[in-house]
């Protein structure tokens, strides 16, 4: 009989690990986009945010900023690609600009949050893109950050 409580133990092990493995697989491939969020004063109108964003979303595509990034980020070698090329295109298809809300000390405020869409494990290449981003929003739209004291 003990034999037999032996064997039932070790197949609940092996079930469990198994279960535990497929989650863990699992989870790592749930979306997780990394964005940086850029606050839009409040009397800023919708159609003049939606011009914004179409005019970030235009030069998002161009590809010497990508190129940029890609060269910035090191993403031929971060995803394993042969060409330049090959990871613009990749990136261009990444990369996001949308209006949304952005939460501070003040409220909720509107914002434009600029980033990556990625999977949860590659979450901290997709916070490397988001980061040089803004560097290149910053840069379009004549924003420059407060220094620090």
């Amino acid at each position: 009989m003990q034999r037999w409580i032996a064997i039932g133990v070790r197949a609940m092990r092996l079930v469990w690990g198994g279960g535990a493995f497929t989650w863990w697989s699992h989870k790592r491939n749930w979306p997780a986009p990394m964005w940086v969020s850029l606050a839009v004063r409040c009397g800023f109108s919708t159609d003049e945010s939606e011009e914004t964003i179409k005019e970030l979303d235009t030069k998002r595509h161009d590809p010497e900023r990508l190129r940029g990034v890609v060269n910035d980020v090191g993403l031929m070698e971060k995803w394993n690609l042969s060409s330049e090329r090959e990871a613009v295109q990749k990136l261009s298809g990444v990369v996001f600009v949308r209006m949304g809300d952005m939460n501070t000390p003040a409220g909720i405020v509107p914002a434009v949050p600029i980033g990556a869409a990625g999977k949860a494990r590659i979450r901290e290449i997709s916070g490397q893109i988001a980061e040089r981003l803004m560097k290149d929003v910053r840069e379009i739209l004549d924003v420059h950050p407060l220094p620090l004291e």
